[in-house]
């Protein structure tokens, strides 16, 4: 299995879920690999794909650290994309949710 969460201190998983961020924020994300016994530990790259992207986000960095695969987004400008995470394994885990990039509160 795969789970998405926030790096930045979130417990939720973000599978099936909408999250709403500002533009010019940045969200990082984990993808969480399990084996089939439900172990962490299994290898923990993945692919990341951004459907629907259009510059509504730009992905600032994509490295493995600390036995996760991690992913930095910043918001761009107003819209919806999908996030999704891919087991490389072969296995074809995959884990997706919607990510909303609202305008900037203005000053």
């Amino acid at each position: 299995a795969i789970q998405i969460a926030s790096v930045d201190g979130w417990t939720d998983y973000l599978n099936n879920r909408t999250v709403t961020i500002q533009q010019d924020e940045t969200l990082k994300l984990k993808a969480l690999v399990s084996d089939v016994a439900g172990y962490e530990g299994a290898n923990p790259d993945v692919n990341w794909s951004i459907s629907g992207k259009k510059g509504i986000v730009e992905k600032l960095d994509d490295r493995i650290e600390d036995y996760t695969d991690v992913l930095e987004l910043k918001g761009l400008k107003p819209g919806t994309v999908t996030i999704k995470a891919t087991a490389i394994d072969g296995s074809k885990k995959t884990a997706t949710f919607k990510l909303v990039v609202e305008p900037s509160a203005p000053q």
